[in-house]
């Protein structure tokens, strides 16, 4: 039987000398894309400091909620989160409609309806200003047809003005800097480059 086992093994490599397994030597395996690799430190990349006006985190399985995002300012208040996006667990109409009551009766009339035509995506704003004069805007959306948008049930609370105010100052901060980088070549302290023309950071490399 071990002979036999040795026979049809052989027989096997014989025949299919380059599976799929064996085509890249680990000396090859990809582990960079879009000009990222992975195992890097971030502080690799400083272009990604220039990249956004805000920082993101992401929660999942949040009180009722099934994921979201909370984001904070990184140049005029540091630290203070001044947008809170969270999709509700309940995905159905019937959820919608019951919390849809819930917010106007404790809220009131929204302030505006900016869903579409079709009534498939559904979005409800309300507006507030508190004590310390800061508007508050509060969107409601529900979709459960247009693959374009989250499905389900989403809700969105900021500050639009000082999200607005992070955006001045972080542009004003980085103006001398390009977003765009190409990291070739790139450690720690890499100077800022023009991206490249290239399509080899759309590939694993």
């Amino acid at each position: 039987m071990n002979i036999l086992r040795s026979i049809l093994l052989y027989t096997l490599l014989f025949l299919f000398p380059a599976l799929p397994i064996s085509v890249y030597a680990a000396a090859s395996v990809p582990h960079e894309l879009g000009g990222i690799k992975l195992g890097a430190d971030i502080t690799d990349y400083p272009h990604l400091e220039y990249a956004n006006f805000l920082k993101n985190v992401v929660v999942t399985d949040w009180n009722g909620f099934s994921k979201g995002m909370i984001s904070y300012g990184i140049c005029k208040n540091p630290g203070k989160i001044v947008k809170i996006r969270f999709k509700y667990r309940d995905t159905s109409k019937e959820f919608y409609e019951s919390i849809l009551q819930r917010y106007k009766k404790k809220f009131g009339k929204p302030a505006a309806w900016e869903g579409d035509v079709f009534g498939i995506h559904h979005v409800w704003k309300w507006s507030f200003v508190d004590q310390e004069n800061n508007r508050i805007a509060l969107v409601m959306e529900h979709n459960l047809k247009d693959p374009k948008v989250p499905i389900g049930t989403v809700v969105t609370f900021s500050y639009p003005e000082r999200i607005d105010q992070e955006r001045n100052c972080f542009d004003k901060a980085h103006s001398g800097h390009t977003r765009n980088f190409d990291h070739s070549n790139c450690g720690p302290n890499c100077p800022l480059k023009k991206k490249s023309d290239s399509d080899s950071f759309m590939m694993p490399d």
